[in-house]
């Protein structure tokens, strides 16, 4: 789970920064594949990478889980 919320945070920071495809951000946070980075991230926040990045840029997402 430590792993998980450290890997997906450093995710949802890169997805602030749109010089970085979901796929380079995948790999980035330790994912072989889009689809699997994308499917667990989709489980920690609620919604998937795009929509995640394009919510953050309207500035209309809530912010992701923290790490306690």
């Amino acid at each position: 789970k430590f792993l998980l919320d450290c890997r997906m945070q450093r995710a949802s920071e890169l997805l602030r920064n749109r010089s970085l495809g979901i796929k380079e951000i995948a790999a980035k946070v330790g994912y072989g594949s889009e689809s699997s980075f994308g499917n667990a991230f989709k489980r920690w926040a609620g919604r998937p990478p795009g929509a995640f990045r394009g919510a953050e840029l309207a500035g209309a997402a809530p912010p992701p889980p923290t790490v306690l």
